[in-house]
């Protein structure tokens, strides 16, 4: 068994490292306590605060402007103008002009593009659901109206 000193992270403290033939270490311990004392400046300190709420692995959105049209980017100034001021009053009648010419170029545009497999699913699932829902509303309706029913001819 070999015995070795090891220098931790910059604070030089006197570590005592026993290792095998392979090279593993087998215990490591300090040969005297570590001190407060011991850190010479605050830059040998390393100190992680993170973002709270953040998991791990999970990357922040990064706000990125794509490439845009510089119509693309007047309407988007004028909707958060809008956002700001509190309505449309804040912009000139050119400014609205403009941003209700591109909401409905947009909106023309995504309704002439074919449909995406994700929004097929989607209308689907809605169509499933809101046809369950009425199936079952209608029967709860019934049921209450027979009850009602029930009551009201009851000598």
């Amino acid at each position: 068994m070999e015995i070795k000193a090891l220098s931790v992270y910059g604070f030089n403290p006197n570590v005592i490292t026993a290792w095998d033939a392979d090279g593993h270490i087998l215990s490591c311990e300090l040969a005297q306590p570590l001190m407060q004392s011991d850190i010479n400046s605050v830059d040998e300190v390393l100190a992680h605060f993170g973002v709270r709420g953040m998991k791990w692995g999970v990357r922040r959105a990064e706000r990125r402007r794509a490439a845009s049209s510089p119509d693309a980017r007047a309407a988007a100034d004028a909707h958060a103008k809008v956002k700001k001021g509190k309505g449309t009053h804040v912009l000139t009648n050119q400014e609205l002009q403009q941003l209700v010419t591109r909401m409905n170029l947009e909106k023309q545009f995504n309704q002439l593009k074919p449909p995406t497999k994700t929004s097929r699913a989607a209308k689907f699932v809605g169509g499933v659901l809101a046809s369950t829902g009425k199936q079952a509303a209608s029967k709860v309706a019934g049921d209450l109206t027979a009850k009602q029913i029930a009551k009201v001819l009851k000598p």
